[in-house]
């Protein structure tokens, strides 16, 4: 998330932000948890006060599966994506210490796939050989969708929190011959950070 700004000019701001995402829907496997961590930073540009334009990266935790007992092994298997966006953000409403705002992300993400568990021959789990491993995939479509405010802290930092959706069209093919990839997800976030706004407009 980034700042908006109350007077007319050109701005800079860099932001980093943290938060909580919850997967909506079933996994292929069965859930152990459904939550993950929210990491991201980005830069933006406001030439008007109304509107912020930029670029945004953030990592998401996308939860963890375990596929039980199956005929040749168990594994737990943990989801995670990077995420690469550019973001706008509109304010309809706004004074100078808080402003209200509608943000919208596309982009690309790439999903990783981190698997642990034990193979053994089909009816045969005594004989049982420990495995670790990990896969990627090529980069899928991510969506955003957010709502949330921002308060003017002082000294150009400014709070923001935001409440929304996120969807990521990824694969579920097996990754790497290690485990399969998450397959299309939606998730609820929610966001909080701070960004620093440097005023470039020279006035």
């Amino acid at each position: 998330m980034g700042p908006g700004r109350a007077e007319p000019g050109l701005s800079l701001a860099l932001g980093l932000e943290a938060g909580l995402g919850a997967r909506l829907g079933d996994p292929l496997f069965v859930a152990k948890t459904g939550v993950g961590l929210l990491l991201g930073a980005r830069f933006e540009v406001l030439a008007v006060p109304e509107v912020a334009i930029g670029i945004a990266y953030e990592h998401r935790d996308l939860g963890s599966e375990t596929t039980g007992m199956l005929a040749s092994g168990t594994a737990d298997i943990d989801h995670s994506a990077h995420v690469l966006s550019a973001v706008v953000r509109a304010y309809p409403a706004r004074i100078p210490e808080v402003g209200g705002f509608l943000e919208l992300g596309l982009g690309a993400a790439w999903q990783r796939v981190d698997a642990r568990g034990v193979t053994w021959a089909p009816g045969m789990p005594g004989g049982g050989r420990s495995f670790v491993c990990k896969g990627g995939d090529t980069a899928g479509f991510a969506l955003r969708a957010a709502l949330g405010a921002d308060v003017a802290l002082g000294a150009g930092v400014r709070w923001l929190s935001a409440a929304g959706l996120d969807v990521a069209r990824l694969g579920d093919d097996v990754l790497d011959s290690c485990a399969p990839g998450a397959g299309t997800t939606t998730g609820f976030a929610l966001r909080t950070g701070f960004a620093y706004l440097f005023d470039v407009s020279g006035g």
